[in-house]
């Protein structure tokens, strides 16, 4: 059984999670380094009596920061939701002997060493901002 890296309290997280966890600081950091830099170069541009302070609904002041909300990863596990769905489609035929088939065949899949990789490897990342200026930074680096 593989066992994922360890933090300071002596948590155990997966390699998923730590990569989640990584990408959730650097993303953040990253991102609020930019944001922070595009901001200060185009209020320098802004004459005294166009500059204006964002402002949020109820006054508060538009965060400097960027957050990242959440990061939901998919995986290369294709073949287990096909049999997941064969498995649905049986169970809601009342086809038990079938249901009993992808059992056995889930079973063995999970149980292959040379599958783990494969399915616990996170092969793309859909990252949530707390703000629309989060979205619009990252989105910034692919041009």
């Amino acid at each position: 059984m593989k066992t994922g890296l360890t933090e300071e309290g002596g948590e155990l997280f997966s390699p998923a999670l730590y990569l989640k966890k990584h990408f959730n600081e650097e993303i953040g950091r990253i991102l609020t380094a930019s944001f922070k830099h595009r901001t200060a170069e185009e209020e320098t541009e802004k004459t005294p009596l166009r500059h204006k302070e964002k402002h949020l609904a109820g006054g508060l002041a538009k965060p400097t920061d960027v957050e990242v909300k959440g990061i939901q990863f998919a995986y290369n596990n294709h073949e287990i939701i096909d049999v997941l769905k064969k498995r649905g489609s049986a169970i809601a035929g009342t086809k038990w002997e079938d249901v009993t088939k992808f059992d056995n065949q889930l079973s063995e899949m999970v149980k292959n060493e040379a599958n783990y990789e494969k399915f616990t490897t996170p092969v793309v990342a859909f990252v949530t901002f707390e703000s629309d200026d989060g979205q619009v930074e990252a989105l910034s680096f692919s041009k």
